[in-house]
């Protein structure tokens, strides 16, 4: 009775599963349904805890010992902030709440900033912890070692957004757990619509899918550890070439003889007096390496390496064989690969102002309609050759002015034509309007070209 109900039983299950294995638009069950995942499901592309820790300590041994590992890393920063950061908010209001979280003695961005910049370039990502003043709103940030951070979680259904950090906790237990600023989107809750959390966490050089950012360093490291052992090797090859000896031939004599003439003649001094028969001969001996010239191979090390972090060899002390010619053409890829990190360090910083402003307005010490807007200035990367600007804006000023004795544009358009191309030297230049006598005004383009055909009527 018993085998014949495992039986029935069995062809039962046969049976349901051969009825649901095609309809599964309809219902059915999948046959792998316990290796579904979803299709928005985050790719592995993190390493593993371990290799990330060993990321961390190898690029800071770079950075510590290794000048051109030093050199990459401060460039950049040099570049995207040498000159400093400037800020203008359109609303005065505005701009009393963002210069007082910028020159808090804590913040103190003209001193930190800079270095923020140069250790998301070495670290590869950056986390601020941030504390809110409960009365007023006042933001004041702190920094957490990138060390410290024991996994960083993304929300599952869109890799780009950013959920938490999870914290190294004291011996084996769990750490603590970091929320990380994003608006909320509960339309339900007090806080709708500002950003709220408990940190800000910023990554670069890595794919969307990786949780943690990656230094400009990772990709550079063995080859920058094999340069600095190339030159040591060659330097310590240097020093065995320099050395020498004394070579004496003694001849006729035998060991002890040539113990007692070693004990009685010591190296001569510089500037002394030696003597000596036919049968003592001294020479000196320096020895012959063999060694080839290693220009080639070092320069090749050199290069890959730069080529790598996205620099030209004449911006490391190698421009013998770089003209003016090549540099200008081998710039402007360099400052697409810094101009790119600028783009990302502004919203880095524009993230930051938005939440202090966030919190301003939630405690009420902004109105809810205040003009936000704001513009951030930071140094210009590219350098801009003065002399070839001013010969293209004479050439192009007498074209525009035959153009425009031919008819073939307005003055309207040769004027804004005039000052785009004035603009490259800094300021945005706009074509100044004319003025309507009997108003006092300036007085639209649209309405000068109207006068005009009004008067060629007449």
């Amino acid at each position: 009775m018993a085998l014949k109900l495992k039986q029935r039983f069995k062809a039962a299950v046969t049976a349901f599963r051969e009825a649901a294995w095609y309809p599964t638009a309809m219902g059915g069950v999948d046959p792998d349904e316990d290796q579904w995942r979803r299709i928005t499901g985050n790719a592995d592309r993190d390493l593993s805890p371990l290799a990330q820790e060993r990321i961390l300590q190898v690029v800071y041994y770079l950075f510590e010992t290794d000048p051109l590992a030093r050199r990459i890393i401060q460039m950049s920063r040099d570049y995207v902030v040498a000159e400093g950061v400037n800020f203008e908010a359109k609303d005065d209001r505005v701009q009393q709440v963002l210069e007082r979280f910028w020159k808090d003695p804590v913040n103190n961005f003209e001193l930190h900033f800079p270095q923020e910049v140069l250790e998301v370039g070495l670290w590869g990502e950056q986390c601020y912890p941030v504390h809110v003043n409960p009365v007023n709103g006042f933001v004041r940030k702190a920094y957490l070692d990138p060390a410290r951070i024991a996994a960083v979680h993304l929300d599952p259904d869109n890799a780009r957004v950013v959920r938490s950090i999870e914290l190294h906790g004291a011996g084996a237990g769990p750490g603590k757990t970091l929320t990380v600023v994003s608006p909320d989107l509960n339309a339900y809750g007090q806080t709708y619509g500002f950003s709220t959390g408990d940190a800000h966490y910023f990554r670069v050089n890595n794919v969307t899918t990786a949780s943690r950012g990656r230094s400009d360093l990772v990709a550079l490291a063995d080859y920058l550890d094999l340069y600095n052992q190339f030159l040591f090797n060659r330097g310590e090859r240097a020093a065995f070439g320099n050395a020498w000896i004394w070579d004496v031939l003694l001849k006729g004599m035998n060991e002890g003889q040539i113990k007692e003439f070693l004990q009685k003649n010591p190296p001569p001094k510089p500037g002394s007096v030696r003597a000596h028969n036919e049968n003592v001969e001294w020479a000196c001996v320096a020895p012959d390496l063999k060694a080839h010239d290693a220009t080639y191979d070092a320069r090749m090390i050199k290069n890959y390496i730069l080529g790598g972090a996205g620099f030209p060899e004449h911006f490391f002390a190698e421009g013998g064989e770089t003209t003016r010619a090549t540099a200008a053409e081998m710039g402007e890829p360099v400052v697409k690969h810094l101009t790119s990190r600028q783009c990302q360090v502004k919203a880095m910083l524009a993230a930051q102002f938005e939440f202090v402003i966030d919190q301003a307005q939630m405690r009420r010490v902004l109105p809810a309609g205040v003009n936000r807007e704001y513009d951030l200035f930071f140094p210009e990367i590219s350098t801009k050759d003065l002399q070839k600007i001013g010969t293209v804006m004479l050439q192009a000023a007498q074209a525009l002015m035959i153009a425009e004795t031919q008819g073939w544009v307005k003055p309207e358009g040769a004027a804004r034509a005039f000052c785009e191309i004035a603009s490259l030297l800094g300021p945005n230049l706009e074509p100044e309007e004319e003025v309507d006598p009997q108003v006092g005004k300036p007085v639209p383009p649209e309405t000068n070209e109207m006068r005009r055909t009004l008067k060629a009527v007449k």
